[in-house]
Formats: C-alpha cells, sequence, structure tokens
C-alpha cells in the first residue's frame, strides 16, 4: 500500500500537466497539505478527507489528514477493511 500511495503522489507531483486540475486543501479550513487532483477524477469531499478516482476506474486514491499516529494506525486499519472487501488481492506481503 505504501507503494501505491507513494506512486500516486509522485504521478501527481511530476506529471500534473496530465490533466486539468484542480487544487485540494486538506482540511479545508487550515490546510496541512494541498494537492492537485484531475477534474477528470471528480473528487469528491467526505467528513474526514477527500475520495478521486481515475476516469478509467484504475486508480482510486483516498486523502485524509491524522492528528497523531494512534488516529493513524485505525485509519490504516479502516483503509485495509475497505480495499480488502473492494476484493483487493496482494501478492506479495506488505513491508
Amino acid at each position: 500500500m505504501k507503494h501505491t500511495l507513494l506512486t500516486a503522489t509522485l504521478v501527481l507531483t511530476l506529471f500534473p500537466a496530465l490533466a486539468p486540475a484542480g487544487t485540494v486543501k486538506l482540511p479545508e479550513d487550515k490546510p496541512a497539505a494541498t494537492v492537485s487532483i484531475p477534474d477528470s477524477w471528480e473528487p469528491e469531499k467526505s467528513e474526514d478527507g477527500i475520495l478521486a478516482e481515475s476516469s478509467d476506474n484504475v486508480a482510486t486514491i483516498y486523502l485524509e489528514v491524522v492528528a497523531d499516529e494512534k488516529q493513524m494506525d485505525s485509519v490504516i486499519e479502516e483503509s485495509l477493511k475497505w480495499l480488502f472487501a473492494t476484493g483487493l488481492l496482494i501478492s506479495r506481503p506488505l513491508a
């Protein structure tokens, strides 16, 4: 999962010209981070973050700002549950 998040971050950072993009602020009121997401991904705001999926449904990103390590562990656990519920298969152990 770390590699997927890193890859998504690098692609969005290094190749912003791939598609017109909007800037998303996390959190919106006092941003800790800003990210450019292609408009075609139609980013959706939730109570806790931003969800965006590529128009071809090949890539999905979810961005959330957490307060501390304990909250991060909880968010990672919930994210993995969601991924496995979608049928995600991991062909090698997470390192």
